[in-house]
């Protein structure tokens, strides 16, 4: 059976315990962990799985381990490279996640009792519906921005004389980022 049937039909309780056990273990000693894993089987009434099985199931979670890292790793990349002023982490964040539902619509690496397609649908809908309020607000953020300098510029060179030139300057490098 692979790691995947295994999946399916583990106990949750049980499931938990050997994703638990695997990552504790360092992914290795699956003799051991399948030895247990059987045990807690044949006392839930279930069928025993092969060494084999759970050596898939296992190299499936460490690869799921694996790409939350790397996207971790990239998320924070891109915070600190470029920041999130403009809504580049939720950009990033949209594409990833609408790039992995297209490969699981083209591969169709979904259990149809668990997901329809009409599901996926409405979760495409909502990255969308998400990205759209994103760059709105965006837009409105910008033009608050904007809107706050002009008016800053303004009293600058007004007769009041509150805020000089200088102070002005480094409101828009320091807090704005706009040079």
């Amino acid at each position: 059976m692979g790691a995947r049937g295994l999946e399916m039909r583990l106990p949750p309780e049980v499931r938990e315990w050997l994703e638990a056990e695997l990552i504790r273990g360092g992914f290795s000693g699956y003799s051991g962990i399948t030895t247990e894993l059987n045990a807690k089987l044949e006392a839930a009434g279930a069928e025993t799985a092969s060494r084999s099985a759970v050596h898939r199931f296992g190299q499936n979670i460490e690869d799921r381990i694996s790409a939350l890292k790397r996207t971790t790793e990239i998320a924070r990349t891109l915070a600190t490279e470029v920041g999130d002023d403009e809504g580049a982490m939720n950009d990033a964040l949209v594409r990833l996640v609408q790039d992995k539902l297209f490969n699981v619509v083209v591969d169709m690496e979904i259990d149809p009792e668990s997901v329809s397609i009409t599901q996926l649908g409405r979760v495409v809908a909502d990255l969308g519906r998400a990205s759209v309020q994103q760059k709105k607000y965006q837009l409105e953020t910008r033009a608050k921005v904007e809107a706050k300098l002009a008016a800053l510029e303004a009293e600058s060179k007004g007769s009041a004389g509150r805020l000089d030139a200088e102070t002005l300057r480094r409101v828009r490098e320091e807090i704005y980022g706009v040079i």
